[in-house]
Protein backbone atom coordinates (compact mmCIF):
# COMPACT_ATOMS: atom_id res chain seq x y z
CA UNK A 1 0.00 0.00 0.00
CA UNK A 2 1.35 3.40 -0.87
CA UNK A 3 0.34 7.01 -1.13
CA UNK A 4 -1.42 8.58 -4.12
CA UNK A 5 -3.54 5.53 -4.95
CA UNK A 6 -7.08 6.18 -6.02
CA UNK A 7 -9.64 6.43 -3.25
CA UNK A 8 -12.09 3.54 -3.31
CA UNK A 9 -15.35 5.46 -3.71
CA UNK A 10 -17.87 2.67 -2.92
CA UNK A 11 -15.92 1.71 0.23
CA UNK A 12 -15.63 5.35 1.24
CA UNK A 13 -19.38 5.87 0.81
CA UNK A 14 -20.15 2.83 2.99
CA UNK A 15 -17.84 4.14 5.72
CA UNK A 16 -19.28 7.65 5.45
CA UNK A 17 -22.75 6.19 6.01
CA UNK A 18 -21.44 4.51 9.16
CA UNK A 19 -19.95 7.80 10.35
CA UNK A 20 -23.18 9.67 9.62
CA UNK A 21 -25.19 7.07 11.57
CA UNK A 22 -22.69 7.54 14.41
CA UNK A 23 -22.97 11.31 14.30
CA UNK A 24 -26.75 11.02 14.57
CA UNK A 25 -26.29 8.73 17.57
CA UNK A 26 -23.85 11.25 19.07
CA UNK A 27 -26.42 14.05 18.83
CA UNK A 28 -29.00 11.84 20.55
CA UNK A 29 -26.57 11.05 23.38
CA UNK A 30 -24.87 14.41 23.86
CA UNK A 31 -27.91 16.63 23.40
CA UNK A 32 -30.67 14.19 24.31
CA UNK A 33 -30.61 11.48 26.93
CA UNK A 34 -28.05 8.90 28.02
CA UNK A 35 -31.01 6.65 28.86
CA UNK A 36 -31.19 5.43 25.26
CA UNK A 37 -28.25 3.10 26.05
CA UNK A 38 -28.88 -0.33 27.60
CA UNK A 39 -26.86 0.49 30.75
CA UNK A 40 -28.67 0.57 34.09
CA UNK A 41 -27.93 0.94 37.80
CA UNK A 42 -26.40 -2.53 38.00
CA UNK A 43 -24.84 -3.08 34.57
CA UNK A 44 -23.14 0.25 34.02
CA UNK A 45 -20.36 -0.81 31.61
CA UNK A 46 -21.86 -2.01 28.33
CA UNK A 47 -20.90 -2.21 24.64
CA UNK A 48 -19.55 1.37 24.33
CA UNK A 49 -17.09 0.57 27.14
CA UNK A 50 -16.25 -2.78 25.54
CA UNK A 51 -15.69 -0.97 22.24
CA UNK A 52 -13.39 1.52 23.96
CA UNK A 53 -11.37 -1.19 25.69
CA UNK A 54 -11.01 -3.21 22.48
CA UNK A 55 -9.85 -0.28 20.37
CA UNK A 56 -7.65 1.18 23.12
CA UNK A 57 -5.74 -2.03 23.71
CA UNK A 58 -5.39 -2.58 19.94
CA UNK A 59 -4.01 0.95 19.55
CA UNK A 60 -1.47 0.36 22.30
CA UNK A 61 -0.29 -2.86 20.66
CA UNK A 62 -0.01 -1.07 17.33
CA UNK A 63 1.99 1.73 18.93
CA UNK A 64 4.37 -0.82 20.43
CA UNK A 65 4.85 -2.43 17.01
CA UNK A 66 5.69 0.99 15.62
CA UNK A 67 8.36 1.54 18.29
CA UNK A 68 10.07 -1.85 18.05
CA UNK A 69 12.22 -1.08 14.97
CA UNK A 70 13.84 1.87 16.75
CA UNK A 71 14.07 0.31 20.21
CA UNK A 72 15.12 -3.23 19.32
CA UNK A 73 16.50 -2.75 15.83
CA UNK A 74 13.99 -5.11 14.19
CA UNK A 75 14.73 -4.34 10.55
CA UNK A 76 11.83 -6.41 9.20
CA UNK A 77 9.35 -3.98 10.79
CA UNK A 78 11.19 -0.79 9.88
CA UNK A 79 9.38 -0.18 6.53
CA UNK A 80 6.04 -0.39 8.32
CA UNK A 81 6.92 1.62 11.42
CA UNK A 82 5.25 4.85 10.31
CA UNK A 83 2.18 2.97 9.09
CA UNK A 84 1.83 1.25 12.46
CA UNK A 85 2.10 4.59 14.24
CA UNK A 86 -0.60 6.09 12.01
CA UNK A 87 -2.84 3.08 12.62
CA UNK A 88 -2.30 3.44 16.38
CA UNK A 89 -3.31 7.12 16.25
CA UNK A 90 -6.47 6.44 14.24
CA UNK A 91 -7.54 3.44 16.34
CA UNK A 92 -6.97 5.34 19.59
CA UNK A 93 -9.08 8.24 18.29
CA UNK A 94 -11.81 5.70 17.51
CA UNK A 95 -11.55 4.44 21.09
CA UNK A 96 -12.00 8.00 22.36
CA UNK A 97 -15.19 8.28 20.30
CA UNK A 98 -16.64 5.27 22.11
CA UNK A 99 -15.70 6.45 25.60
CA UNK A 100 -16.79 10.00 24.84
CA UNK A 101 -20.26 8.89 23.78
CA UNK A 102 -20.52 6.50 26.73
CA UNK A 103 -20.04 9.48 29.05
CA UNK A 104 -23.13 10.87 27.38
CA UNK A 105 -22.49 14.55 28.10
CA UNK A 106 -20.09 17.25 26.97
CA UNK A 107 -20.08 18.44 30.57
CA UNK A 108 -18.81 15.05 31.78
CA UNK A 109 -15.91 15.19 29.33
CA UNK A 110 -14.91 18.68 30.42
CA UNK A 111 -15.25 17.78 34.10
CA UNK A 112 -12.84 14.85 33.77
CA UNK A 113 -10.27 17.12 32.11
CA UNK A 114 -10.40 19.82 34.79
CA UNK A 115 -10.71 17.61 37.88
CA UNK A 116 -7.61 15.41 38.25
CA UNK A 117 -7.85 12.60 40.79
CA UNK A 118 -4.51 10.76 41.23
CA UNK A 119 -6.15 8.12 43.44
CA UNK A 120 -8.47 7.00 40.63
CA UNK A 121 -7.36 4.33 38.10
CA UNK A 122 -9.91 5.75 35.66
CA UNK A 123 -8.26 9.18 35.81
CA UNK A 124 -4.81 7.64 35.29
CA UNK A 125 -6.16 5.65 32.33
CA UNK A 126 -7.53 8.77 30.67
CA UNK A 127 -4.39 10.79 31.39
CA UNK A 128 -2.00 8.09 30.14
CA UNK A 129 -3.96 7.46 26.96
CA UNK A 130 -4.09 11.20 26.26
CA UNK A 131 -0.31 11.41 26.70
CA UNK A 132 0.13 8.33 24.51
CA UNK A 133 -1.92 9.94 21.74
CA UNK A 134 0.20 13.10 21.91
CA UNK A 135 3.43 11.06 21.79
CA UNK A 136 2.17 8.98 18.86
CA UNK A 137 1.31 12.12 16.89
CA UNK A 138 4.76 13.58 17.63
CA UNK A 139 6.37 10.29 16.62
CA UNK A 140 4.41 10.16 13.37
CA UNK A 141 5.48 13.70 12.46
CA UNK A 142 9.12 12.97 13.30
CA UNK A 143 9.08 9.77 11.24
CA UNK A 144 8.01 11.80 8.23
CA UNK A 145 10.96 14.17 8.59
CA UNK A 146 14.21 13.15 10.24
CA UNK A 147 13.23 9.85 11.86
CA UNK A 148 12.11 9.01 15.38
CA UNK A 149 14.54 9.76 18.23
CA UNK A 150 15.01 6.66 20.42
CA UNK A 151 13.85 8.66 23.46
CA UNK A 152 10.52 9.47 21.81
CA UNK A 153 10.02 5.87 20.68
CA UNK A 154 10.87 4.63 24.18
CA UNK A 155 8.56 7.15 25.86
CA UNK A 156 5.72 6.23 23.53
CA UNK A 157 6.17 2.53 24.23
CA UNK A 158 6.53 2.96 28.00
CA UNK A 159 3.45 5.18 28.29
CA UNK A 160 1.49 2.76 26.08
CA UNK A 161 2.37 -0.22 28.30
CA UNK A 162 1.46 1.76 31.41
CA UNK A 163 -1.82 2.90 29.85
CA UNK A 164 -2.97 -0.55 28.78
CA UNK A 165 -2.10 -2.09 32.16
CA UNK A 166 -3.92 0.67 34.03
CA UNK A 167 -6.84 0.00 31.69
CA UNK A 168 -6.91 -3.54 33.05
CA UNK A 169 -6.51 -2.25 36.60
CA UNK A 170 -9.66 -0.14 36.21
CA UNK A 171 -11.62 -3.40 36.16
CA UNK A 172 -9.30 -5.38 38.43
CA UNK A 173 -9.66 -2.87 41.29
CA UNK A 174 -13.46 -2.61 41.08
CA UNK A 175 -15.03 -3.43 44.45
CA UNK A 176 -17.31 -6.47 44.86
CA UNK A 177 -16.54 -7.68 41.33
CA UNK A 178 -14.53 -10.87 41.96
CA UNK A 179 -14.94 -12.15 38.41
CA UNK A 180 -12.55 -9.45 37.19
CA UNK A 181 -9.87 -11.47 39.01
CA UNK A 182 -7.83 -8.46 40.13
CA UNK A 183 -4.25 -8.96 38.97
CA UNK A 184 -5.35 -10.96 35.91
CA UNK A 185 -6.89 -7.97 34.15
CA UNK A 186 -3.67 -5.96 33.45
CA UNK A 187 -2.10 -9.18 32.13
CA UNK A 188 -5.14 -9.71 29.92
CA UNK A 189 -5.14 -6.20 28.46
CA UNK A 190 -1.38 -6.15 27.81
CA UNK A 191 -1.40 -9.60 26.19
CA UNK A 192 -4.47 -8.96 24.06
CA UNK A 193 -3.06 -5.61 22.91
CA UNK A 194 -0.32 -7.51 21.08
CA UNK A 195 -2.70 -10.20 19.83
CA UNK A 196 -5.25 -7.73 18.47
CA UNK A 197 -2.61 -5.41 16.98
CA UNK A 198 -0.85 -8.10 14.96
CA UNK A 199 -4.19 -9.63 13.91
CA UNK A 200 -5.14 -6.16 12.61
CA UNK A 201 -1.88 -5.92 10.67
CA UNK A 202 -2.41 -9.40 9.23
CA UNK A 203 -6.00 -8.65 8.21
CA UNK A 204 -5.04 -5.38 6.50
CA UNK A 205 -2.19 -7.19 4.72
CA UNK A 206 -4.63 -9.85 3.53
CA UNK A 207 -6.97 -7.21 2.07
CA UNK A 208 -4.30 -4.87 0.63
CA UNK A 209 -0.75 -6.24 0.87
CA UNK A 210 1.72 -4.19 2.86
CA UNK A 211 4.79 -2.87 1.06
CA UNK A 212 7.43 -5.60 0.97
CA UNK A 213 5.07 -8.29 2.22
CA UNK A 214 4.88 -9.93 -1.17
CA UNK A 215 8.14 -11.84 -0.85
CA UNK A 216 7.96 -15.27 0.71
CA UNK A 217 10.31 -14.48 3.61
CA UNK A 218 8.35 -11.46 4.83
CA UNK A 219 5.04 -13.19 4.15
CA UNK A 220 6.21 -16.15 6.22
CA UNK A 221 7.23 -13.82 9.04
CA UNK A 222 3.72 -12.33 9.15
CA UNK A 223 2.28 -15.83 9.54
CA UNK A 224 4.80 -16.87 12.20
CA UNK A 225 4.19 -13.77 14.31
CA UNK A 226 0.43 -14.23 14.03
CA UNK A 227 0.83 -17.82 15.23
CA UNK A 228 3.03 -16.71 18.15
CA UNK A 229 0.55 -14.04 19.26
CA UNK A 230 -2.30 -16.54 18.97
CA UNK A 231 -0.45 -18.91 21.30
CA UNK A 232 -0.18 -16.02 23.78
CA UNK A 233 -3.83 -15.00 23.39
CA UNK A 234 -5.20 -18.53 23.58
CA UNK A 235 -3.12 -19.24 26.70
CA UNK A 236 -4.44 -16.13 28.45
CA UNK A 237 -8.02 -16.95 27.43
CA UNK A 238 -7.77 -20.59 28.54
CA UNK A 239 -6.32 -19.45 31.88
CA UNK A 240 -9.31 -17.15 32.28
CA UNK A 241 -11.72 -19.97 31.49
CA UNK A 242 -9.96 -22.19 34.02
CA UNK A 243 -10.41 -19.55 36.71
CA UNK A 244 -14.07 -19.21 35.73
CA UNK A 245 -14.87 -22.88 36.13
CA UNK A 246 -12.80 -23.33 39.29
CA UNK A 247 -14.98 -20.81 41.13
CA UNK A 248 -18.30 -21.82 42.65
CA UNK A 249 -20.11 -18.49 42.39
CA UNK A 250 -23.03 -18.47 39.90
CA UNK A 251 -21.44 -15.66 37.92
CA UNK A 252 -18.76 -18.02 36.69
CA UNK A 253 -21.35 -20.26 35.12
CA UNK A 254 -21.75 -17.48 32.56
CA UNK A 255 -20.51 -19.15 29.34
CA UNK A 256 -19.95 -15.99 27.30
CA UNK A 257 -16.19 -16.40 27.52
CA UNK A 258 -16.17 -19.98 26.24
CA UNK A 259 -17.03 -19.30 22.59
CA UNK A 260 -14.40 -16.58 22.04
CA UNK A 261 -11.80 -18.79 23.72
CA UNK A 262 -12.74 -21.54 21.28
CA UNK A 263 -12.47 -18.93 18.52
CA UNK A 264 -8.86 -18.15 19.47
CA UNK A 265 -8.06 -21.87 19.57
CA UNK A 266 -9.65 -22.37 16.14
CA UNK A 267 -7.60 -19.47 14.71
CA UNK A 268 -4.48 -21.03 16.21
CA UNK A 269 -5.31 -24.45 14.73
CA UNK A 270 -5.81 -22.79 11.33
CA UNK A 271 -2.34 -21.23 11.50
CA UNK A 272 -0.26 -23.97 13.18
CA UNK A 273 0.13 -26.39 10.23
CA UNK A 274 1.33 -23.73 7.77
CA UNK A 275 2.45 -20.76 9.87
CA UNK A 276 5.35 -19.85 7.56
CA UNK A 277 3.70 -20.86 4.30
CA UNK A 278 0.10 -19.85 4.82
CA UNK A 279 -1.68 -17.93 2.10
CA UNK A 280 -3.05 -14.43 2.64
CA UNK A 281 -6.57 -15.86 2.60
CA UNK A 282 -5.76 -18.28 5.44
CA UNK A 283 -3.94 -15.61 7.46
CA UNK A 284 -6.74 -13.12 6.88
CA UNK A 285 -9.37 -15.64 8.00
CA UNK A 286 -7.41 -16.47 11.14
CA UNK A 287 -6.88 -12.77 11.86
CA UNK A 288 -10.60 -11.97 11.44
CA UNK A 289 -11.55 -14.82 13.79
CA UNK A 290 -8.96 -13.52 16.26
CA UNK A 291 -10.28 -9.95 16.28
CA UNK A 292 -13.90 -11.06 16.72
CA UNK A 293 -12.81 -13.40 19.51
CA UNK A 294 -10.84 -10.71 21.36
CA UNK A 295 -13.77 -8.28 21.12
CA UNK A 296 -16.35 -10.80 22.32
CA UNK A 297 -14.07 -12.11 25.08
CA UNK A 298 -13.48 -8.57 26.29
CA UNK A 299 -17.22 -7.92 26.33
CA UNK A 300 -17.83 -11.20 28.14
CA UNK A 301 -15.34 -10.32 30.88
CA UNK A 302 -16.79 -6.83 31.32
CA UNK A 303 -20.39 -8.05 31.50
CA UNK A 304 -19.68 -11.13 33.64
CA UNK A 305 -18.28 -8.86 36.34
CA UNK A 306 -21.61 -7.06 36.62
CA UNK A 307 -24.32 -9.66 36.20
CA UNK A 308 -24.44 -10.41 39.93
CA UNK A 309 -26.30 -7.42 41.41
CA UNK A 310 -24.66 -5.94 44.50
CA UNK A 311 -25.46 -3.13 46.93
CA UNK A 312 -28.79 -1.54 47.87
CA UNK A 313 -30.01 -1.46 44.27
CA UNK A 314 -29.78 -5.25 44.05
CA UNK A 315 -32.87 -5.68 46.23
CA UNK A 316 -35.71 -7.36 44.39
CA UNK A 317 -33.55 -8.32 41.40
CA UNK A 318 -32.85 -11.88 40.21
CA UNK A 319 -29.55 -13.43 41.37
CA UNK A 320 -28.07 -13.23 37.86
CA UNK A 321 -28.86 -10.42 35.44
CA UNK A 322 -28.83 -10.52 31.64
CA UNK A 323 -27.59 -7.99 29.10
CA UNK A 324 -27.88 -7.47 25.36
CA UNK A 325 -26.71 -4.36 23.48
CA UNK A 326 -29.41 -2.23 21.89
CA UNK A 327 -29.34 -0.46 18.52
CA UNK A 328 -27.84 2.76 19.89
CA UNK A 329 -24.94 0.92 21.50
CA UNK A 330 -24.28 -0.96 18.28
CA UNK A 331 -24.25 2.37 16.43
CA UNK A 332 -21.62 3.71 18.84
CA UNK A 333 -19.41 0.76 17.89
CA UNK A 334 -20.20 1.25 14.19
CA UNK A 335 -19.26 4.95 14.54
CA UNK A 336 -15.86 4.15 16.02
CA UNK A 337 -15.13 1.37 13.54
CA UNK A 338 -16.27 3.39 10.51
CA UNK A 339 -14.21 6.38 11.63
CA UNK A 340 -11.10 4.21 12.04
CA UNK A 341 -11.48 2.51 8.65
CA UNK A 342 -12.35 5.76 6.83
CA UNK A 343 -9.45 7.79 8.19
CA UNK A 344 -7.01 4.92 7.66
CA UNK A 345 -8.22 4.42 4.08
CA UNK A 346 -7.82 8.12 3.29
CA UNK A 347 -4.43 8.23 4.99
CA UNK A 348 -3.31 5.15 3.09
CA UNK A 349 -4.19 6.87 -0.19
CA UNK A 350 -3.08 10.42 0.56
CA UNK A 351 -0.10 10.14 2.95
CA UNK A 352 3.34 8.58 2.70
CA UNK A 353 3.08 5.85 5.29
CA UNK A 354 6.13 3.80 4.38
CA UNK A 355 9.21 4.69 6.43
Amino acid sequence: MSANQNINKPWTIVLLLGVLAGLYTATKLLFGSHDILAANDNIVWTLPIGSYVFFALTATGMGLLGSLPKLLGIEALKPWSRRFTFMAIVILMGAFISIGLELGSLGHMIYILISPNPTSPIWWMGMLYSVELALLIAKFIKEGKSGTPPLLAGASGAVGIAAVMVLGAVFGTAESRPSFFGAYMPIYTLSMSLVAAWATVTLFDAVAPLSGAGDSETSGAVGRVLTATLILGASVAVARMGMDFSNTQPVFEHVGGVLPTIGLLVALLVMLPTASKSSRAIRGTAAAITLVSVLTLTMSIIISGQIIPVGPKAEGLPPVLTYAPNLWEVLVFVFSLSFILLVYHLGDRLLKLEA
